[in-house]
């Protein structure tokens, strides 16, 4: 568990605030229809890997966001980045949620004054938060709004497609992420089957193997139908413990809309019979794993 992370936990719990009603208002000046906003520009990605549900109905409004608790939590983030150098992952998790609840705006091509008031409080929210000034919406019209929320969704969608920020985007309170530790695809003979996952579509398998001659054996890798290796990979848990051991917690993979996959280990760590959630990404190679603490 990330000491930092948990500090900064009981100052989100009371961050997100639902309110009552949908939003409401007038739009604040007709669309030029010359210049409308490309709607597939502003298109989110799943957020089906930070635990949410998937992108959300394209009618539904999400719910608002309330200043003060935004105002708190910026101020901790800032108190914790003074006192003990905080570190960019440890408070990227709020991002995917701060989105999901405000995805309502990214289905529109015209917004109220209410919506526009909200999107310019979301964005000066996490442009201080990532000090990215240039994500701020600060003219209300509606033509500098839609391209303020392009902008706003084409950073997130460079977090997601980048493995260390989409790891530190997933809020969880276990240790992580973890990366492996590369192998060389002609060791694999040396190795003993644990056990493994078909992949059909792909044909190919996930396996767990061992190789007993190293202090941390369990290795994890993909290979092909007809036995070549695409890559293989060490568990390991260090600095805090070493990863001695390890099997299939269940034989599926689990698929994450638009990010790929989800395999469920169970590990001896710092204990026995600990979790470890394992991710791959869609063309099956390892994106990070969790440890459970």
């Amino acid at each position: 568990m990330k000491p930092s992370r948990t500090k900064l936990t009981s100052c989100f719990s009371v961050l997100v605030v639902a309110l009552t009603g949908t939003l409401c208002g007038q739009v604040l000046r007709p669309v030029d229809t010359s210049n409308r906003i490309d709607l597939a520009s502003l298109k989110l990605p799943s957020f089906s890997i930070f635990g949410l549900p998937l992108s959300g109905d394209p009618i539904e409004s999400g719910d608002l966001v309330e200043q003060s608790r935004l105002d708190d939590f910026l101020h901790k983030v800032n108190a914790e980045r003074a006192k003990d150098g905080l570190k960019e992952g440890d408070y990227l998790w709020i991002v995917p949620m701060i989105l999901y609840k405000s995805r309502g705006l990214f289905y529109k091509d015209s917004w109220t004054s209410e919506e526009v008031k909200q999107g310019q409080m979301i964005t000066r929210f996490l442009g201080r938060l990532a000090d990215k000034p240039d994500l701020i919406i600060i003219e209300p019209d509606q033509d500098s709004f839609g391209k303020g929320l392009a902008r706003l969704r084409d950073w997130f969608v460079s977090l997601c497609r980048d493995n260390r920020t989409l790891a530190s985007m997933i809020f969880t309170l276990d240790s992580g992420p973890f990366f492996g530790e590369e192998i060389a695809v002609n060791r694999v003979r040396a190795m003993r089957l644990i056990g493994s996952v078909a992949i059909p579509k792909q044909r190919a398998r996930f396996v767990l193997m061992t190789d007993e001659t190293q202090p941390e054996p369990m290795v994890v890798g993909v290979i092909n139908s007809d036995n070549s290796v695409r890559w293989l990979k060490r568990l390991r848990g260090t600095p805090k413990a070493r990863i001695a051991n390890a099997a299939l917690a269940e034989r599926k993979m689990v698929t994450q809309e638009g990010y790929g996959f989800v395999l469920r280990l169970i590990a001896d760590w710092s204990s026995k019979g600990q979790r470890c959630s394992l991710y791959l990404d869609e063309s099956l190679r390892l994106r990070f794993y969790y440890l459970s603490w």
